[in-house]
């Protein structure tokens, strides 16, 4: 397997503590490795990290853009979004 691992910056700038959920828009071919789901408190700064981890014999290309997905599981309506890049060996 192909690993790239991450650092998200997650701030909760809410006046109260959030259960997250971290998720991939769009990217079936990618698994996520590490806590998808964290607590993060009013207030709080959270450097997180995670892996995306993908059998290199469904890689099409060696690039691919990636999207991090991180939703309040509380309340829905708070979501953001992060591109990045997943960068796999070249064929």
């Amino acid at each position: 397997l192909i690993r790239n691992t991450y650092t998200l910056k997650l701030a909760n700038k809410s006046q109260k503590g959030y259960h997250y959920q971290i998720s991939l828009e769009d990217f079936e071919h990618g698994k996520l490795v590490g806590d998808t789901e964290v607590m993060i408190q009013n207030g709080e700064l959270l450097n997180h990290t995670i892996s995306i981890e993908i059998d290199p014999r469904e890689l099409e290309r060696p690039n691919y853009d990636i999207e991090f997905v991180v939703k309040a599981i509380e309340d829905p309506s708070i979501e953001a979004m992060s591109e990045s890049r997943f960068i796999g060996p070249r064929p």
